[in-house]
């Protein structure tokens, strides 16, 4: 087992990548670690665990600046299974603090089944100054997204603007959206509706190869699965299988990130955006604010065949309601940009009927994630009626009932006369005067804790 998987080739493959990468057989057993691995994660054995070496079982080892073994056993369980995952984790030590990057997905195949991993250390990426400035414009496209497409306008005709924002905020080479069908034999194709593509690069729009996408000829079918379960497919186009690598190569693809669009309880297609200047690691608020933009589609795609069954006195009003209540609830989207800080951008007008809605999603939100700071950012709220602004504050008043730091940003002028005319309570909240300078002062402020 261990020679089959391990023979030369291989070894020189995997020794020549400039990330850290563990080879595992069948029974988790590590049986190379290329050179990238030994020069960054070999410090010697620690108290709680062997130092990784190759013959040892993987999840009794740990390292200091990668964490243990046992961190992974989910991801090489589902490895096993021809399913590849990757996480971002913190470690500290010493006073330090860093940022790790896992992937791990299946290899080999049969009796020669085994597993890679790879580690890779992002701290640079996940530095507050670079963090801010990125996810401001992540935010600030998903404000464009949701204002676009929850305006009752056809969603069609707005969809290329969204895509145009979505990918300079992501800084991405592509983004595009696929629709779920059947093709000309019956089985399962993507088809390839709209694109936006960075200046100097080909489009895929009118690549035929690219039109009706046969998801068994090309091996796609692991990723049904995971669409049908919600789930998102994101990776380097390395580390797929054939005949997918190939036909992403050739048209310069490195990295990708898929989500499933649904509408309503219908998965019907995929939002993503490529790769092609590096293989990059999409973090997790950049993975959100995506997931984000591909929920407010589906509901824009909802809202659409609801509006025409209604006009055809198919649907019933209890249904119509409960489609605008999505509509709604998907306003005042809840976005993780950091390790505890959360973003609720509130977008379009602060209706009184909303408040109780977004209070009580911004509450979950912060319990479940742990959040030590709330952004509540009010860059693109339009108007204010009479008692919004009292319920705003009642709002920020709970969430630092439960121990979180509230941040208000981009407050307008006619919503800081309206916050002085009312006498709201602002003391213990905090103001910035945009976006960017609230998530660096959010991330100060969690660090510190």
């Amino acid at each position: 087992m261990m020679e089959s998987l391990v023979d030369e080739p291989v070894r020189t493959v995997l020794d020549a990548l400039s990330t850290p990468v563990a080879l595992l057989d069948a029974d988790r057993v590590i049986v190379h670690l290329n050179e990238a691995w030994r020069s960054t994660f070999q410090n010697g054995t620690t108290a709680a665990g062997e130092e990784f070496q190759i013959g040892r079982p993987y999840g009794v080892c740990v390292g200091d600046a990668v964490g243990a073994g046992t961190d992974d056993e989910g991801a090489i369980d589902a490895a096993m299974q021809g399913v590849r995952s990757e996480r971002m984790s913190r470690h500290e030590g010493g006073g330090e603090r860093w940022w790790i990057h896992t992937r791990v997905m299946p290899h080999g195949h049969g009796t020669q089944r085994g597993v890679l991993i790879e580690k890779e250390d992002v701290s640079e990426r996940m530095d507050p100054e670079g963090t801010a400035m990125s996810y401001q414009a992540v935010l600030h496209a998903v404000h464009f997204a949701a204002s676009r497409f929850l305006d009752g306008s056809p969603w069609e005709t707005r969809i290329q603007e969204v895509l145009r924002r979505l990918g300079e905020a992501l800084s991405v080479s592509r983004v595009y959206v696929f629709e779920r069908s059947t093709g000309r034999h019956g089985g399962e194709v993507f088809r390839h509706r709209y694109e936006w593509v960075t200046a100097g690069l080909s489009g895929q729009l009118d690549d035929p190869a690219w039109q009706e996408v046969d998801v068994d000829a090309l091996g796609m079918t692991d990723w049904v699965e995971l669409f049908e379960g919600g789930h998102l497919v994101q990776g380097v186009v390395r580390s797929m299988p054939e005949p997918l690598r190939s036909a992403l190569s050739v048209n310069g693809v490195l990295a990708l990130a898929l989500v499933p669009v649904y509408a309503g309880k219908l998965w019907w297609g995929a939002l993503g955006v490529d790769e092609c200047t590096s293989e990059r690691a999409w973090t997790l608020p950049e993975l959100e604010a995506l997931r984000a933009a591909a929920g407010l589609l589906g509901a824009a795609i909802e809202g659409r065949w609801t509006r025409e069954e209604l006009e055809r006195g198919v649907v019933q009003a209890e249904y119509a309601r409960g489609q605008e209540e999505m509509l709604r609830a998907l306003e005042a989207p809840i976005l993780p940009v950091h390790d505890r800080v959360l973003v609720m951008p509130i977008v379009g007008d602060l209706r009184v009927e909303r408040l109780a809605r977004a209070q009580e999603a911004l509450l979950q939100g912060t319990v479940a994630r742990g959040a030590e700071a709330v952004i509540l950012d009010l860059t693109g709220m339009r108007h204010v009626e009479e008692g919004s602004i009292a319920g705003l504050t009642r709002m920020a008043r709970a969430v630092r009932l439960l121990g979180a730091t509230v941040i208000l940003t981009g407050i307008a002028p006619e919503v800081a006369q309206a916050l002085t005319l009312c006498g709201s309570d602002l003391n213990g909240l905090a103001t910035c005067s945009n976006l960017q300078a609230g998530i660096a002062k959010a991330i100060q402020l969690a660090r510190r804790r």
